[in-house]
């Protein structure tokens, strides 16, 4: 089956949970975002990854904002259920920008990246520009749902769409809203594609948006269902 949260910023304790121990050998954990553990390549942060490679079901993650992005582009790329992935370990692996995978017979569109929704981004220029997706990866995500007439199972994004970031208001701390070009362009694709619903992260918050979004932090959701 596969499953979906968000934002682990490192936190080992989060696979603690007690219905993570209750996922199996053909089982996928999907973490929209913020994984954290791929940081600074420390033996600690070596010694979490091994362990990690130790479980029993499969680890997929998207790019958040906090991600050491050079680093992650250094483990190597690879084939994988109809996408591309960068192998982390054998069980963990990193879904890049705009790939579309079929797992456990759903379709899923994968796309990471956003700015800080809880900080200036203005004191943190360079790291919003290499958080936020580029516009040529915006181009090719297009075009590869374009190739299979926008049509998926689930969407898996780290943001979210411009309405929904309305909606949510979380970081309207002078009475405004900064929508950015990936929302406007994910609240495009809201508008064209088809799909069962839509997950994404980002916000540390874990909250049903009807019709068929839902904001993910620590709970762990099914996606059958």
């Amino acid at each position: 089956m596969l499953y979906v949260t968000s934002d682990f910023h490192g936190d080992f304790t989060r696979f603690q949970n007690p219905q993570l121990k209750k996922l199996k050998r053909n089982d996928h954990l999907i973490i929209c975002g913020d994984f954290g553990f791929i940081w600074d390549n420390s033996k600690q942060e070596i010694q979490l990854l091994n362990k990690l490679s130790k479980l029993k079901y499969t680890i997929l993650f998207i790019d958040g904002v906090h991600e050491n992005f050079k680093l992650i582009e250094q483990y190597p790329l690879q084939d994988w259920n109809g996408g591309i992935v960068r192998v982390i370990r054998p069980n963990i692996l990193y879904l890049p920008r705009g790939q579309v995978y079929t797992i456990d017979g759903k379709t899923v569109f994968a796309l990471g990246g956003g700015d800080d929704v809880f900080l200036d981004m203005s004191e943190n220029e360079s790291d919003e520009i290499e958080s936020m997706p580029t516009l040529d990866e915006l181009e090719k995500a297009y075009e590869r749902l374009k190739a299979i007439d926008f049509k998926v199972d689930y969407i898996i994004t780290h943001d979210c769409s411009s309405k929904i970031k309305n909606f949510l208001d979380l970081n309207a701390h002078d009475g405004s809203v900064h929508i950015n070009y990936l929302n406007t362009f994910l609240e495009a694709l809201y508008e064209k594609a088809e799909f069962k619903h839509w997950y994404f992260g980002a916000y540390h918050l874990d909250k049903l948006i009807p019709p068929k979004c839902t904001a993910v932090y620590k709970e762990i959701l099914p996606l059958d269902k």
